[in-house]
């Protein structure tokens, strides 16, 4: 059963990067976006996946290996080694080194996440979901609808 549920959540994060990176290849959308949309939607996916995995302990290993699978993508992609178009996508100046940054740290982070907290609570969930949906809607709606309401103390924000 994990073998499967694992097999299928790295399918739909595959499906997922390659749909939002479509969108921006087609000019739909820029990449800022197409990075923020990366940002909000995988997480949640991902999760909600997660009850396709049994309840026996190993799943939590099982269900990493989709996040370390997206770790090596990233990986390959940052060097230079692997998808062009997904380093364009993700990254907001279109450097492939840049995914080695934030994106990286981004999915590191959920590893981690996956280990420490899987199903035992749900301290997990709810931070990749802040991270993921809370981060990135509050820069796509802030940027459709919040262009006249900068901060005082930062002139980019």
């Amino acid at each position: 059963r994990d073998s499967g549920a694992t097999a299928l959540t790295a399918v739909l994060a595959v499906v997922l990067v390659k749909l939002i990176t479509f969108g921006k290849d087609k000019g739909w959308y820029d990449s800022k976006v197409g990075r923020k949309l990366n940002h909000t939607l995988a997480a949640p996916l991902f999760i909600l996946f997660f009850p396709a995995f049994s309840p026996a302990e190993g799943a939590r290993f099982f269900a990493g290996l989709v996040t370390l699978s997206n770790i090596f993508r990233l990986y390959l992609a940052g060097t230079g080694q692997g998808e062009s178009s997904l380093a364009a996508t993700i990254s907001r100046s279109g450097d492939k080194a840049e995914v080695l940054g934030g994106p990286f740290i981004y999915v590191c982070i959920f590893q981690v996440f996956i280990w420490l907290f899987w199903r035992n609570s749900m301290i997990g969930p709810v931070a990749m979901c802040t991270m993921a949906a809370g981060d990135g809607m509050a820069d796509l709606v802030g940027r459709r609808w919040g262009a006249n309401n900068k901060w005082e103390f930062s002139d980019g924000k």
